[in-house]
Order: structure tokens, then sequence, then C-alpha cells
């Protein structure tokens, strides 16, 4: 039974309420609705043509096959499902024998209405959803946090997450690694939380990530202003240990595609070291669906983590 968007946008609109929408996708294939149940259908190619200091290659960024699905139990609960493959899409030789080559955003659910959402499994951090995640406006070139996606995630994970209540909304998350005895490790269980609160055109949020395995815990803050239709800035704040992390990133979108940017700076109070990063692209957008961009991303001299080199990328994206 193949549907339309009109019908389906109902439950659709609530499985994205639910957790189940994914970060830069912006199209799905419904495939099956009843009003109680949903199933739909994804996927991205992104392939990127490099130059890294006079070196040149081709390379996939994340592409992916994907589905996500729902059921209505009852008037208040809803659960959930999500699975993603991710595939070599560059080169026939690297992809063999096994064309899937990771997983991801992969895990089960409960939403609770009026109240949130559990869920369980392979998703990125909740700390870089709400806070780091404001200034990773580029496609491929390379950016920075204190913590990515995959920090203390992705595997073995929980989270709750609220609704919004006048404006506020909060996380909690845990890691769970177990016990290896034939390394010599023990189970370990990883922390975070944020708050956040919206109001019109601005999001401020606050961070807190335990970093089981580090000396320090992680503090974050972040910013999103949308200034006008066009132009949102997003700002932020990081600080663990010694080393203290600031960015910005703005985005102008035009009525074919995005001219962005992002500088980050990262100094350690302790050895006197400090860097800057920056990212500069610009897209275009074919179709819908597809989108081709140009990207740079170099730093200064590399005292901390900065690139210590010239990086463009001339890249195409295709999402259904």
């Amino acid at each position: 039974m193949l549907l339309n968007n009109k019908k389906c946008h109902g439950i659709s609109t609530l499985a994205l309420v639910a957790g189940l929408g994914f970060s830069g996708t912006t199209q799905a294939f419904n495939v099956y609705e009843d009003g109680e149940t949903y199933f739909d259908l994804y996927g991205r190619t992104h392939l990127t043509l490099n130059n890294d200091d006079g070196n040149d290659y081709i390379s996939e960024e994340g592409s992916r096959l994907g589905f996500k699905a729902g059921h209505r139990i009852n008037p208040k609960l809803e659960g959930f499902i999500r699975a993603e493959f991710r595939f070599t899409a560059n080169d026939r030789d690297e992809a063999r024998p096994n064309v899937i080559d990771d997983i991801r955003n992969t895990y089960v659910g409960l939403r609770f209405e009026d109240v949130g959402a559990v869920k369980v499994g392979n998703f990125d951090s909740i700390y870089y959803q709400n806070i780091s995640k404001v200034i990773n406006v580029r496609n491929t070139v390379d950016w920075r946090a204190l913590a990515k996606g995959g920090a203390r995630a992705r595997g073995n994970s929980i989270s709750f997450e609220s609704q919004s209540f006048d404006g506020f909304s909060l996380g909690v998350a845990g890691k769970l690694d177990p016990e290896d005895e034939d390394a010599g490790e023990e189970e370990t269980l990883n922390l975070m939380g944020y708050v956040a609160y919206e109001t019109g055109p601005v999001r401020f949020a606050a961070g807190y990530d335990e970093a089981e395995g580090d000396d320090d815990a992680l503090l974050g803050a972040s910013v999103t202003y949308k200034i006008s239709p066009q132009l949102s800035v997003g700002a932020l704040f990081e600080e663990q240990g010694d080393i203290r992390h600031y960015g910005i990133a703005p985005v102008f979108s035009y009525s074919e595609g995005k001219i962005y940017g992002n500088v980050s700076y990262m100094e350690n109070s302790d050895m006197n070291l400090s860097d800057v990063q920056y990212v500069a692209g610009g897209s275009y957008r074919l179709s819908d669906p597809m989108f081709v961009y140009l990207e740079y991303a170099s730093s200064t001299d590399r005292e901390i983590n900065a690139i210590d080199k010239d990086w463009w990328a001339l890249g195409v994206r295709y999402d259904f």
C-alpha cells in the first residue's frame, strides 16, 4: 500500500517529534501507513572530490540506506524503531566483500504524549545534538568540538528527552560499556545531560558530559539565533579541564542554497597554547533532493588539535 505525503503527514510529524527525524536528510519515501502504523524508507548518496594539501582523491561521505517505523499503541503511547546502514559508494574494490561497512541510528523507543521519548540503541550523543552541533555546518571538511556525535555514544546507549514545556526541555542519557576481562577493562557507565530553552528565534542550551575515561568532565553551552529568514548564527562554548573552546558558525540561506562558515578557537591555559581552525563553504541546490557544494578548511599554526593542512572539497549529495 503506497501512500502520498499528504495522507501520511500526521503520523510522520508525530514520528519526528518522537526523535525519528534525522539531521540533514530532507527526503523520505512513505511505504505504508494505516492511521496507527507507518513505515518509511530513506537514503543518501554523498560523494566528494577532495584536494588535501595537493593530494586529490574521491571519497564517500556517509552514504546510507535506512528505514523508520512506528505504531500507535494507545492514544497516549507510540512505539518507534529506526535502522540505518552505511555503505561504500565510491569504490567497488573497497566495498568488497562487505558493501555495508557501518550501522548508525539504529534504535527502538517509546514516546509518551505530552511527556517525552525514551530510546535505546545506537545514536548520536544528546550532548552533540543539543550543544556542539550548532557549529557543525559543513558537509565534508573537518570541524572540531570537544565532543562530536560519536563521543561516548553510538551504541549501548539509552536516553530520555522531554517535550517542550513553555519553551523548556531537557534530556539525560547513559552509555554502558560492559566489562572486558581479556583487555582488563571494567564495566563503565558514562552519563550526560542537557537543559534547553527556546523562545521565538533564539534557543539556549547547556550540557554536561561525565567524560568517563578522561581526567575532567565536559561542560558546554550553545545558542542559536535566527536573525532573519535568511540569516542564522550558532555559537558554542566548551570547557574541559584546562581546555576551553569557542566557536561560531553563521549560515546565510538564499533561494537556491546556503553560504556558511565556522571559526573555532581553542586554548590550553595550562600549557599556554592556542590555535584557530576555520571553514568556509557554499551550496547550490539543483532540485529538492540534490545539491552540490564547495568547501575549504584550514587553520593557524597547529598547537592543540587544529588541522595542519589546506583542504578543498567539491561534493554532490542526493537524498531520498
